[in-house]
C-alpha cells in the first residue's frame, strides 16, 4: 500500500503525543486543552457543523449534573474536574480533525501505530503468555481499533489490534470487543438478508440499550451482580466494597435526583477506600457513577445522548451503513466497559474513538476503496 509522505511525520507527533497521555497528573490534558485553544484561532477557517454532534454525551452529562448539583447543593473542585475531563476529549479532537488534521492521510492507522510502537516497548514474555507491563487499560483502545478496523475491511490492522488487546490482558475489554464484533456482524446480515434499514436497528438498539443501562445500574445497586460474579467464580476485585460504600448515596427510584456533577470523584478523594497498597481512584462502573452524579431522570437522558448524537452525525452517509455501524459497535462496546470499569473521563480512549467517528463519516470509505484497496465487505451497503 502506498505510504504518504506525511505519515511518518504524524507518527512521529503522535507517539510523543501517546507517550504524554502516560503522564501521571492533570498536566497531560492541560496541553491539549491549551492546544484547543489555539486551534479555534489558527488553521482551517470553518468547522462542519454536524461535527459538533461529538460534543453531545459529555456536555450532555455536565448539564444534567449541574442540574442535580442546583438541586443537591454539591459543587467543588471535583465538579469542575470532572467537567473538565468529560468535555476535553470531544473539543480538542473537533478541531484538531477540522483544523489541523491533512485529510489525505490515513489518521486512525497512523494513530494505532503510535499506541502500538509505544505499547510495545513493555512487552515482557513469560514462559506461560504475553502480558504488557502496566498497559491493561490500553486494551480499551485497542478493542475500539478492533471493531473499527473490521468494518474498515482492513484485516491486517484488525488482527494486530486484536493481539494488543489480548495481550493487555483486561477481561472486561476482551469481553467487550468479541460482544462489539459478534453484534456488528449480526446486525449486518440481518439487513442485508432482511432488507431492513439499519437505522431502524439503531433506533431498537438505543431502546434496549437504555433499558440494559437502569438494569446492570439497579444491580450494581442492589449487590445483585457482585452475587452473579461471586457465584460464577468470577473475582470482583474490591468492586463489592466499593459499590457497597456508595450505596448510601443513591435510591434506585424516578425520584432520585442525583447528588451532582463531580461527586462520586469527591467522595472517593475524601474516603480514599483502600485497595491492596493503594486506594480506589475510581467507582469501576461508569453506570454507576453516571448514576449517582445525574440521578435517575439525568442518567436515562445522558445515555439516549449517545444514541442521538450519533445518529445524526452520520446522517449525512446514508448511503453507506459503515459509519452507523461502528457508532452502533463503539456504543455497545463502551456500555459493556461502562458496566465494570471506567473510560467515561479517559482522554486516551474518547480521543481515538471520536477520531474513529469522525473519519469514518468525513472521509467516506467507499469513495477511498480503489485508493486504499480494500476488498469489498458484507459489512459495506454502498
Amino acid at each position: 500500500m502506498k505510504i504518504n509522505r506525511k505519515e511518518p511525520i504524524y507518527l512521529l507527533i503522535l507517539l510523543q503525543f501517546v507517550r504524554m497521555l502516560n503522564m501521571g497528573g492533570y498536566t497531560k490534558y492541560l496541553i491539549p486543552l491549551g492546544l484547543s485553544m489555539l486551534f479555534v484561532i489558527y488553521g482551517k477557517d470553518t468547522i462542519k457543523r454536524n461535527n459538533a454532534f461529538i460534543l453531545v454525551p459529555g456536555f450532555t452529562y455536565v448539564f444534567f449534573g449541574l442540574m442535580s448539583s442546583f438541586i443537591s447543593g454539591f459543587l467543588d473542585s471535583s465538579s469542575i474536574k470532572t467537567g473538565i475531563l468529560l468535555t476535553i476529549s470531544s473539543v480538542s479532537v473537533l478541531f484538531l480533525y477540522e483544523k489541523i488534521i491533512d485529510h489525505e492521510i490515513d489518521i486512525c492507522r497512523v494513530l494505532f501505530l503510535a499506541f502500538a510502537i509505544y505499547t510495545a516497548t513493555f512487552f515482557t514474555i513469560s514462559f506461560t503468555r504475553f502480558s504488557v507491563v502496566w498497559e491493561s487499560t490500553r486494551a480499551f483502545i485497542y478493542g475500539a481499533f478492533v471493531i473499527y478496523f473490521l468494518i474498515k475491511d482492513d484485516w491486517l490492522f484488525c488482527a494486530f489490534a486484536a493481539v494488543f488487546c489480548y495481550i493487555s490482558d483486561k477481561r472486561i475489554a476482551l469481553v467487550g470487543v468479541v460482544a462489539a464484533v459478534f453484534f456488528v456482524i449480526a446486525v449486518a446480515v440481518i439487513t442485508r438478508a432482511f432488507r431492513i434499514d439499519t437505522r431502524r436497528i439503531f433506533f431498537i438498539t438505543a431502546i434496549l440499550g437504555t433499558v440494559t443501562a437502569y438494569t446492570m445500574t439497579y444491580l450494581i445497586h442492589t449487590g445483585l451482580l457482585v452475587g452473579f460474579l461471586e457465584g460464577h467464580g468470577i473475582s470482583s476485585t474490591g468492586r463489592d466494597t466499593i459499590w457497597g460504600i456508595f450505596r448510601q448515596f443513591a435510591q434506585f427510584d424516578i425520584g432520585f435526583t442525583g447528588q451532582g456533577l463531580g461527586f462520586v470523584t469527591s467522595k472517593l478523594e475524601e474516603f480514599k477506600i483502600s485497595m491492596s497498597h493503594s486506594w480506589f481512584k475510581n467507582l469501576h462502573s461508569d453506570f454507576y457513577t453516571g448514576y449517582i452524579d445525574l440521578g435517575f431522570f439525568g442518567f436515562g437522558i445522558w445515555i439516549l445522548s449517545y444514541f442521538w448524537a450519533y445518529g445524526n452525525l452520520t446522517k449525512p452517509v446514508q448511503d453507506d451503513d459503515r459509519p452507523l455501524l461502528f457508532a452502533m459497535g463503539a456504543i455497545v462496546y463502551t456500555f459493556i466497559l461502562y458496566l465494570t470499569d471506567n473510560v467515561l473521563i479517559y482522554y486516551e480512549y474518547w480521543f481515538p474513538v471520536n477520531i474513529m467517528l469522525l473519519d469514518l463519516v468525513n472521509r467516506r470509505p467507499c469513495d477511498h476503496k480503489e485508493k486504499l484497496r480494500l476488498p469489498t465487505s458484507p459489512l459495506c451497503n454502498c
